[in-house]
């Protein structure tokens, strides 16, 4: 057993991303903390309604999805009663096209009884942004407020006329000091990171080079690398067993310091 076996794992995802994860890496008699470095609060307005309106009567032909929580704003307009405990299920339209960002956004839309037509990256989705049935054909654009601003204008040029929705809004949380200063001890054996702007902001808090860090998908270590982290681990799938899976193999290996 290794000193970081002891330790506790800090997930500092949103509440909305990281009751599974938490879930899984207990199955496995891990201490877990649970400290949001951000919330993601719901966008219900006017123009929200009306967006996925237009989406489940079949005046949107095309839904280019983000983020895998914008699925509790996407899939609640017109979607089915809650049964045992399931999520509901959009009223989406027969024949919609679905482009999934991330293997994550992937699984969740998988979870919800939706299947992506396509699955692609931010880096892909930029490149080269799927083309529309006929020039100007409609074309919903949902994610959190920290939505790549590129994403747009990226496939207005292919041809679609885009409706952006944010579905969330992100907000920092206040960390307790007494969780800053053990990331910088360190006091936890392993931080996982969900997503790329999870990895943003643990970026910025001087994590302690003994601390394993592991993260969900290959967007989320490139971040995390981009900030000046040592990925220690990376889910093999987008889902809360794989990922726990990666945090246990992270902590049973000794870090070399070379």
């Amino acid at each position: 057993m290794t000193h970081a076996t002891t330790l506790p794992v800090l997930v500092p995802a949103p509440a909305e991303q990281a009751v599974a994860v938490i879930a899984q890496l207990r199955e496995r008699d891990l201490v877990v903390d649970h400290a949001p470095f951000l919330e993601l609060r719901p966008q219900r307005d006017a123009d929200t309604r009306h967006a996925l309106a237009a989406l489940t009567e079949g005046r949107l032909r095309h839904l280019v999805l983000t983020h895998p929580t914008s699925l509790e704003v996407v899939a609640s307009e017109g979607a089915s009663p809650d049964l045992a405990g399931q999520p509901p299920v959009a009223q989406l339209p027969a024949g919609l096209e679905i482009t999934a960002v991330g293997e994550d956004t992937a699984h969740a839309l998988r979870e919800r009884g939706l299947t992506p037509t396509r699955v692609t990256t931010t880096a892909e989705l930029l490149a080269a942004p799927p083309e529309p049935e006929t020039p100007g054909a409609p074309l919903l654009l949902a994610g959190i407020s920290a939505l790549d601003p590129s994403f747009a204008p990226a496939l207005s040029s292919a041809g679609h006329a885009v409706t952006a929705l944010i579905t969330h809004r992100v907000r920092s949380a206040s960390l307790e000091p007494q969780i800053v200063r053990d990331l910088r001890l360190p006091g936890y054996g392993a931080i996982v990171l969900t997503d790329p702007l999870v990895a943003d902001l643990a970026g910025h808090l001087g994590i302690h080079r003994d601390i394993r860090v592991i993260t969900r998908d290959a967007e989320t270590s490139a971040r995390a690398r981009a900030r000046s982290l040592v990925v220690h681990g990376e889910a093999a799938a987008p889902d809360a067993g794989a990922f726990a899976d990666a945090v246990q193999q992270a902590l049973r290996t000794e870090i070399d310091h070379g």
